[in-house]
């Protein structure tokens, strides 16, 4: 009996010293979620773990490229002082930690500044080092088995919180680039969708893609009528011989090769001399190179260059959002191109409504003055004035209606903007050019607003017009 009540002491003794631990590594591991900021996280990290074990001093020790630096320092102001005067751990202490694996010194074989037991812990996730945590005492101290299970699983639990707090600031980064990259997307798209002058649109998208995508310098080509080379229409951070040599792509160029034929992007990494000046860049201080068509449908309306000096690798993100631009770009092209288009077919289309005006009017009365005239000679050769008198009338007032039919095919000429000048400003503009000056007594009066769109203003305009020249 005796003996099992020693052994149920002893394994209540266990069961309530496991508990202890329990609750002090979740009382750990709450502190840790709570930080925001890595040194926060290891500033918890070296209190809760001195508070715990009741060390007299400790640090943090963080990797700054082949060293490791003393972060945070906690303990009596000589310790402090020292530590961080000395900034750089010893190379030994560095080869400690790089070993990976915990230290555990009751009696130092050294002494510095009192302490007499020390630890050393790793601070690991998938073997990567973010640091170390060493914590002192100025008295001898034994480090049981479950005093030792306990640092290692706070250790554990720090390497755990840091590559969290990685991760989480990766992503961090990521959504910020992504938000920014949909930001330079949606501000392009608005931009190439604006109606303009294509070149002045296109340096700004430029201008406005180089910022984005970390790059010094590009160009964009587009395609001429005749399908057989390609333009250089705009161009940011060039110099003027490369300027020069890219002044126009051929068919027989690298360039034409991978971009309009294939019609695929293209990434050239680490280019060398001799690639360079093929590509035709004479600035060696380019080292990569990612370009991408520029297309309507299946057409290749065009490409675009971006260049890298050699401290900037370009990402898959920036090449992504590349061609994303490049396909806006081809929107805008051909949306350019079409309107030109309608805006030829107009001109021709009104060009052939006054030719036929010509026809039917003008050339009418001057064929009509013509016989008038041939009339009243022969009338003043036959000595008959009174006709000569009737046909000098009847001349007149075709002299009279061609002169009017005239002014108003010149007025037709003339650029009118109803934009710019309004519906009732363009008709009282008509009526003072045409049927004032042909003699017609005219009333214009308006009233209310004009506020309407310019195609509507427009057909108003032609129905008024068509009024007046009947």
């Amino acid at each position: 009996a005796l003996a099992l009540s020693i052994q149920q002491g002893r394994l209540l003794e266990t069961e309530q010293r496991r508990r202890k631990e329990m609750e002090a590594l979740e009382q750990v591991s709450m502190s840790l979620r709570q930080a925001d900021m890595r040194d926060e996280l290891f500033s918890i990290l070296l209190t809760e773990s001195r508070s715990l074990f009741n060390a007299d001093s400790g640090a943090i020790l963080t990797p700054l490229e082949d060293k490791y630096e003393y972060t945070i320092v906690q303990g009596p102001k000589n310790i402090t002082t020292l530590l961080t005067h000395q900034r750089f751990a010893e190379d030994e202490l560095a080869e400690i930690i790089n070993a990976e694996n915990p230290v555990f010194q009751p009696d130092l074989p050294f002494d510095k500044l009192g302490v007499v037991s020390a630890i050393l812990l790793p601070i690991r996730f998938n073997q990567k080092t973010y640091g170390a945590m060493i914590l002192h005492w100025f008295e001898h101290r034994e480090f049981p088995v479950e005093e030792r299970h306990m640092l290692n699983t706070i250790a554990d639990m720090a390497g755990s919180a840091v590559e969290r707090m990685h991760i989480l600031e990766n992503l961090e980064f990521q959504v910020a680039d992504r938000t920014l990259e949909l930001t330079t997307l949606y501000e392009l798209t608005a931009l190439l969708a604006a109606e303009g002058d294509l070149t002045d649109t296109l340096q700004q998208t430029l201008r406005r893609l180089l910022e984005t995508i970390n790059s010094f310098s590009g160009a964009i080509h587009l395609m001429n009528d005749e399908h057989n080379k390609l333009d250089l229409i705009t161009h940011l951070g060039i110099d003027s011989e490369t300027e020069s040599s890219l002044k126009t792509i051929f068919p027989e160029h690298i360039l034409w090769e991978q971009l309009v034929e294939k019609s695929e992007p293209l990434l050239l990494m680490n280019i060398e001399e001799q690639e360079l000046i093929t590509i035709g860049i004479q600035n060696l201080e380019i080292k990569n190179y990612i370009g991408a068509p520029i297309q309507s449908g299946r057409e290749t309306l065009g490409i675009i260059s971006v260049f890298y000096s050699p401290d900037h690798d370009p990402s898959l993100d920036e090449i992504s959002l590349l061609n994303l631009v490049a396909d806006q770009i081809g929107i805008a092209v051909e949306r350019t191109r079409l309107r030109q288009q309608a805006e030829q077919a107009a001109i021709m289309a009104e060009r052939q409504r006054l030719a036929r005006e010509l026809h039917d009017a003008v050339t009418q009365s001057l064929y009509s003055l013509s016989f008038l005239a041939k009339d009243s000679r022969n009338f003043a050769d036959a000595g008959d004035w009174d006709q000569v008198d009737q046909h000098l009338g009847t001349l007149q007032d075709t002299a009279q209606q061609a002169l009017k039919e005239m002014r108003l095919l010149i007025y037709e000429l003339m650029p009118t903007s109803l934009e710019q000048q309004g519906l009732a400003s363009v008709l009282r503009h008509r009526l003072e050019s045409v049927e004032q000056r042909a003699g017609v007594e005219i009333d214009f009066f308006t009233s209310g607003s004009f506020d309407l769109p310019t195609e509507v203003q427009f057909d108003i305009y032609r129905i008024a017009q068509e009024a007046l020249n009947n």
